[in-house]
């Protein structure tokens, strides 16, 4: 077992080393790239699409940590599943010389991917916050056992990927097709609270869907599977509007969903992230001060109550 231990190491550093080989930035391209699309995202979404974060915050940067928390972890989870399959075959002429447990290539190459990536990770966290983002960093250790759970799974599919490979060279072709499509079935670039609430519960068997929404709700504190995310978003909600909101009340009801919030901008966004279960997503106040969702929001609450009672009945 400590031979293994020590073999996967020297392998694990192997591919660090032979990853960047000859490149002037060396590992720092496992940062660069990432940031890169990072920033072409944060650009298109924001700007071009006018997409705000959830939440309730309208500032266009608000946008970067939530995509943030969505590209890194699958940016890591895709590259070790791509190059995870091809290592057997790639690799073939060292197998046939030395007697080598397979095993050993595929789990370092993909520990080589969140190693790069995880530093990535942290770092990117870390200036976020320095940016003055709102992101709890109280919560990172949490985030990075996360982060090597989403490697347990990656591995898997390495494992799988990497033995169907060596008979079905197709595989990886196939793999280049389908990761891609995978990225946008998964809540990566965007909240499945953007979808009709029909389509929302599949999101539920996509394995990959869990780790970017308890992220985004663990540091982000939005709502998703994360520990406490609740408690930690109601305790934000009290701490900084409390002075703001007067008189609040929530009614929601299928003929017609009404708010009643003060006027100050930041009061109404608190109430509307805290009146989220109600799916008080989108409204606009009319001159008393009272908060009208429209048709659209009604409309999906109907579907909701419709499919509670089939479940019920």
């Amino acid at each position: 077992m400590t031979n293994s231990a020590s073999l996967a190491a020297h392998f694990v550093r192997r591919e660090l080393r032979n990853r960047y080989l000859g490149s002037v930035s060396g590992g720092l391209w496992a940062l660069i790239q990432p940031l890169a699309q990072l920033a072409i995202y944060g650009f298109v979404w924001a700007y071009v699409f006018r997409m705000r974060a959830p939440g309730g915050d309208d500032s266009p940067t608000a946008i970067v940590p939530f995509l943030a928390l969505g590209v890194w972890p699958w940016n890591a989870f895709n590259e070790a599943i791509t190059r995870s399959t091809t290592v057997i075959q790639d690799n073939a002429g060292l197998i046939g010389k030395v007697a080598l447990p397979r095993w050993i290539l595929v789990v370092a190459t993909a520990a080589a991917s969140f190693l790069l990536h995880g530093l990535g990770f942290c770092a990117i966290l870390l200036l976020l916050k320095l940016l003055g983002m709102q992101i709890n960093l109280l919560w990172l250790p949490v985030a990075l056992l996360v982060f090597a759970q989403l490697f347990v799974l990656a591995l898997g599919f390495a494992f799988l990927f990497s033995a169907v490979q060596v008979f079905v060279r197709d595989l990886s072709q196939v793999l280049a097709q389908v990761m891609p499509l995978w990225m946008f079935l998964s809540p990566v670039l965007y909240s499945r609270d953007y979808l009709p609430v029909s389509y929302r519960g599949w999101f539920d068997l996509n394995p990959f869907s869990f780790y970017p929404e308890f992220l985004r709700s663990t540091l982000l504190g939005l709502d998703g599977p994360g520990l406490l995310a609740a408690p930690i978003a109601q305790a934000d909600i009290e701490a900084r509007f409390a002075d703001h909101i007067e008189n609040v009340e929530v009614e929601v009801e299928i003929g017609a969903v009404r708010v009643a919030v003060a006027h100050h901008r930041e009061a109404r966004h608190a109430i509307l992230r805290a009146s989220r279960a109600g799916a008080v997503e989108r409204a606009a106040p009319d001159p008393s001060g009272v908060i009208d969702v429209g048709e659209p929001v009604r409309r999906e609450l109907r579907v909701e109550r419709e499919a509670e009672h089939a479940q019920l009945a």
